[in-house]
């Protein structure tokens, strides 16, 4: 399995999952491991992110659980953040860093608070898996691109549904 990775733009480091459960964060430039293995999650670790300061990592895993990391000391924030009933798919911080959202297999899309760790919207329940998230670059709309090969864009203060888009190949779509 290829692990996921994504860079933190603030320095010269780069933040991995893979199937052993593990996040890791490595030196861009050199490939040394700068901290980790941070253990907690019991699965594999579908997918990773750094919070716009580079602060905090959000790690999302098939066992169900999303996990918010001290990108300096390596600290489990809040320890398993619980209420996902299916494998996590993907997982991504707001602009303003205060929120989480969080995909999962089943279909559905879930907002978290950075500081409580608590689940602050549920707008999308599906039968489609949710392949990827990500937010508007102003933080008030969330995208969800599913594996049916639609791609919801939700108000986040109401969940409410904003417009569907539907691709008519047989691609994935992406939200990046």
């Amino acid at each position: 399995m290829r692990p996921c990775r994504t860079p933190n733009l603030h320095g010269l480091r780069v933040v991995s999952g893979s199937s052993d459960g593990a996040v890791r964060v490595w030196n861009a430039e050199t490939g040394k491991l700068v901290l980790g293995p941070l253990s907690g999650h019991n699965s594999t670790v579908s997918c990773v992110d750094y919070s716009p300061s580079g602060r905090y990592i959000a790690s999302a895993s098939w066992d169900c659980t999303l996990r918010i990391w001290d990108a300096d000391t390596g600290q489990d924030v809040h320890g398993a953040i619980r209420g996902h009933n299916h494998a996590l798919r993907s997982v991504r911080f707001s602009p303003d860093e205060s929120t989480i959202v969080s995909g999962l297999d089943g279909g559905a899309v879930r907002l978290w608070d950075v500081k409580t760790g608590q689940c602050v919207l549920q707008p999308l329940q599906g039968g489609s898996a949710v392949w990827s998230v990500g937010f508007s670059p102003d933080g008030q709309r969330v995208v969800s691109g599913f594996r049916d090969r639609t791609l919801r864009v939700i108000d986040r203060r109401t969940g409410e549904t904003v417009v569907v888009l539907a691709k008519r190949n047989p691609n994935r779509l992406r939200v990046g």
